[in-house]
């Protein structure tokens, strides 16, 4: 019989988790196909406590792009992941909640966590979210992360409260200094119905791969990871910058910052001068 030792102690060193992670909370809301690579990535490192928010359950046009099997298909994505990271993952504590990210609003509830990541990929009610945040003195650091289509890349942003850089400096309109609607880390120009369209109005969708949302989760997780180490004290951002060619084929356009960015998955600051959030 061959007996060994099984205790946090040996078993997350040697796995290459980090014990320092096991009191940090981190609430992720969205658990779609990048959420559910972020949800993964995340335990793997050691956190010891992740809170899952999402409202949908886990269907058959997901199955490819996500990382549950088969056999969730109509379960609950929050109830799906949780059993899986249970499962492989024994001193790591997962709750689950079923609200929409706008229904997250409580200061008192945010300012429970280390960390909030967000990974829904609507661009408006993050920014609604982020001006509660900003009204209401939220204390918790918040990722927003989303994925572009036709392999093109990725992109999080790490806002940290009283550090100069937040969220809206994605938004400064390189040409007039605005507030735009798309964010200016896009490749992707904006104004381009970029969705594909199989079997009808209903089941319109952006195409990209699993590999494309495993990128963006891991320039998230690294982004998490490092703040939650100490590592990063400043609002940053990461992208990552994949092939244009689907881009071309499909006859779309990037923007300029694709066509001059070199420098993918380098974490850089986020604060733009010309946001007037940051630089009243």
């Amino acid at each position: 019989m061959n007996v060994r030792l099984f205790n946090k102690e040996r078993v997350m060193p040697r796995s290459g988790a980090i014990q320092e992670l096991q009191n940090k909370k981190v609430l992720l809301v969205g658990c779609g196909s990048v959420g559910s690579q972020i949800a993964n990535q995340l335990a793997s490192t050691g956190i010891g406590h992740i809170t899952l928010s999402d409202p949908e359950t886990f269907s058959l046009d997901n199955l490819y792009r996500h990382t549950l099997a088969a056999h969730y298909i109509s379960w609950p994505k929050t109830w799906g992941l949780q059993t899986e990271l249970s499962n492989k993952y024994p001193w790591l504590e997962v709750q689950v909640m079923f609200s929409e990210l706008l229904s997250l609003r409580y200061e008192n509830i945010l300012n429970t966590f280390d960390l909030i990541i967000i990974a829904i990929g609507s661009p408006t009610q993050e920014r609604i979210f982020h001006d509660y945040c900003i009204k209401n003195s939220v204390e918790t650091a918040v990722i927003n992360t989303w994925v572009e289509g036709y392999g093109i890349g990725g992109h999080a942003v790490l806002d940290i409260p009283d550090s100069k850089g937040c969220l809206r400096c994605a938004y400064v309109d390189p040409i007039d200094f605005s507030r735009g609607l798309g964010s200016n880390l896009n490749f992707l120009k904006p104004n381009q119905n970029l969705t594909k369209n199989l079997a009808g109005c209903g089941n319109a969708f952006l195409p990209y791969s699993n590999l494309s949302a495993l990128q963006t989760a891991l320039i998230t997780s690294n982004l998490a990871i490092k703040f939650l180490m100490g590592q990063l004290h400043s609002s940053s951002k990461v992208s990552w910058k994949g092939s244009d060619f689907d881009v071309i084929q499909a006859g779309f356009q990037v923007t300029d910052r694709y066509t001059q960015f070199s420098k993918s998955l380098e974490i850089l600051p986020l604060l733009n001068s010309g946001c007037d959030l940051c630089n009243d």
